[in-house]
């Protein structure tokens, strides 16, 4: 919740699924919660979607109050000088939201309590069958189309890719049919990938209340 004193501020709102059209940094960017287009001047030659994108504005005057949606993009700006105050609260989405950042997965742990190459390489394994399998299951797409569009929208645009590709250096590895049926079935990575849709869909539900 947003509460205006004093001066008038502006407020440009847009829903959370219009970040296909503003282009948010990659998670690992220290700006990862921002969108790399700028509100001001945006370059339509390096974020061709970003014409694309709908959002709606709105200027508070003094005894305005406005509020901001859970995961809604935002910008502001004072027209004039100006005073406000802005308070967070929970929303429904909290609970499954924080239970999916804090899920360890196989991977994960097998990862951490690695002390060989080849159980460097099964964690590995098992991380791309789980994301190969999460992608179709939820988009119906191949996970390689998927990633490739995303490395596209959040690397490569104002040179990110040239920046930050020292910061990545997994080998790239084969699995098998074998390998990933084994790690789907008796290594519980499907039933991973059916908890991740489990939440992701209260996540989903919660918001469209909002």
């Amino acid at each position: 919740m947003f509460v205006h004193y004093n001066g008038t501020k502006r407020f440009v709102l847009w829903h959370p699924k219009e970040y296909v059209h503003l282009y948010p940094y990659p998670r690992i960017h220290p700006s990862w919660h921002k969108a790399q287009t700028s509100f001001e001047k945006t370059d339509l030659f390096v974020f061709p979607a970003a014409r694309k994108a709908r959002g709606m504005s709105i200027d508070l005057q003094p005894g305005d109050a406005l509020f901001i949606p859970p995961c809604w993009w935002h910008h502001v700006e004072s027209v004039t000088p100006s005073v406000s105050m802005a308070t967070w609260s929970q929303f429904g989405a909290s609970q499954p939201i924080r239970q999916l950042y804090h899920t360890e997965f196989s991977w994960q742990k097998i990862w951490k309590a690695r002390k060989t190459e080849s159980h460097a390489q099964q964690a590995i394994k098992m991380m791309n069958v789980y994301l190969d399998q999460l992608i179709y299951e939820l988009l119906l797409v191949d996970s390689t189309t998927f990633i490739s569009k995303l490395i596209n929208s959040r690397w490569s645009a104002n040179g990110l890719k040239k920046i930050t590709a020292p910061l990545v250096d997994i080998k790239c590895v084969v699995v098998t049919v074998d390998e990933r049926k084994n790690m789907l079935s008796s290594f519980g990575v499907l039933k991973e990938v059916r908890d991740t849709i489990q939440l992701l869909n209260s996540i989903f539900r919660e918001m469209d209340k909002e």
